[in-house]
């Protein structure tokens, strides 16, 4: 590498630079929600600031991404494979005198930063790739979204307007119902629901990036999902749940259908549906049906480092 360790200087700060058009899981707002102890370094070269990242601390290990979908490095321009480098040295220096014994990096799907050199760089570096997830994800361009689901999930939508079934995006007021569908789907399906109630209703307090969706029979909730606008571009589902009497009916698909035109009003170009595999296994259902809805997929990786 052309550039040493020391031509970069590191400054330990008490919050994540507020980049604007940067991630919102970089953002101080974001980390002002996360876990405690943490620790954010910003890195410099010429006193141009290149690159900063931030890691919740527990049991002598440093985690990027802890309680978001990714973490990884903040940039305002991309910085070269070198000053990645240097950066990589000197955060590892500043981590190692802390006693941190291990780095783990959560990175964002390859789909949201075209040549993307830090997966290369961190592995270069001796770091192993511990999990690569395979996340999903709808590009949202002018096509009319019932144009991009495949016949099935095509019947099925109009199977859910025929019965007058209506979707839509809903006030902060529908947080507890659509949380508590969101428990009991993922119960029955035998998935965890990562943020207690207490911890989602903080997130909406606190951050307008975060949306609530719904879809009713009549009055009653069958379908519903928590967004986030990760960025100005992208839109991700958090969770989506669905009601168990209507399985047949999947308005998981109505749902989906108010999101892409919603995500299509305000300019967002991906609507990431998440990964559908756990620690790299693939989760053959969920991965079907995202597929059957149009999406496309991208590796999602997490990198590991013994210090």
């Amino acid at each position: 590498m052309g550039i040493a360790s020391s031509d970069i200087v590191i400054r330990q700060l008490p919050a994540p630079p507020d980049l604007h058009a940067g991630f919102l899981f970089h953002s101080p707002a974001f980390h002002a929600l996360k876990p405690k102890p943490q620790i954010h370094f910003g890195f410099w070269n010429k006193e141009v600031y290149q690159t900063g990242i931030s890691f919740c601390l527990k049991d002598n290990t440093a985690t990027s991404g802890e309680r978001a979908t990714f973490g990884s490095f903040s940039f305002v321009q991309l910085p070269s494979k070198e000053i990645l480098w240097g950066c990589i040295r000197q955060m590892e220096s500043s981590l190692f005198k802390r006693d941190i014994k291990q780095v783990v990096i959560k990175h964002w799907p390859s789909v949201f930063l075209i040549e993307d050199p830090i997966p290369e760089v961190l592995s270069d570096i001796g770091y192993n790739c511990v999990s690569k997830d395979t996340d999903q994800y709808l590009p949202i361009n002018r096509a009319e979204f019932s144009d991009r689901i495949r016949y099935n999930e095509l019947k099925k939508l109009k199977k859910c307007q025929r019965n007058g079934y209506q979707s839509m995006q809903l006030s902060t007021n529908w947080l507890g119902p659509v949380y508590r569908l969101i428990q009991a789907s993922r119960k029955r399906k035998g998935y965890p629901v990562t943020m207690r109630f207490e911890e989602v209703q903080e997130a909406f307090n606190h951050l307008d990036n975060y949306l609530l969706f719904g879809a009713f029979d009549g009055d009653l909730l069958i379908a519903a999902a928590i967004s986030i606008r990760i960025r100005s571009d992208i839109l991700y589902n958090l969770y989506h749940a669905d009601h168990e009497d209507y399985l047949t009916f999947s308005p998981t698909v109505l749902l989906l259908k108010s999101i892409y035109h919603y995500a299509q009003e305000i300019g967002v170009s991906i609507l990431d549906l998440g990964i559908s595999s756990d620690k790299g296994m693939l989760n053959q259902g969920l991965y079907r049906f995202k597929q059957n809805v149009g999406c496309m997929e991208s590796p999602k990786l997490t990198f590991s480092k013994s210090l």
